[in-house]
């Protein structure tokens, strides 16, 4: 069973710097098993596996994530609205569009 999490983007960073850290290490023993002509298929491996997941989250459109997380807030006024990230505590104006279907126009007293 898969669980989601969610992290703050100073541990995200502080988490991928790790990774990228030990990534740069395993590829030096791979040389170096290479060089002491040893198999290092195993440690290829797990190298290529971390260096995908890294690349993956890198591609990661921040901006995405954090809009997945707001949660509407309050209105300022008819064209724009507040939203906050409960995780960050930011909150965040975003403008509102008014989109008139005339198409759908319906006659009504008023």
């Amino acid at each position: 069973m898969s669980k989601t999490i969610t992290i703050s983007k100073q541990k995200f960073d502080e988490l991928l710097s790790s990774a990228s850290a030990l990534t740069y290490y395993l590829a030096d023993e791979k040389t170096h098993f290479e060089e002491c002509e040893q198999d290092p298929k195993h440690i290829y491996n797990d190298v290529k596996k971390c260096e995908d997941l890294i690349n993956k989250f890198l591609d990661l459109d921040n901006k995405t994530s954090i809009i997945e997380r707001l949660e509407y807030f309050d209105s300022k006024c008819t064209e724009s609205e507040i939203w906050i990230d409960n995780l960050t505590g930011k909150k965040y104006d975003v403008d509102v569009e008014t989109i008139r279907h005339f198409g759908n126009i319906k006659e009504r007293e008023l």
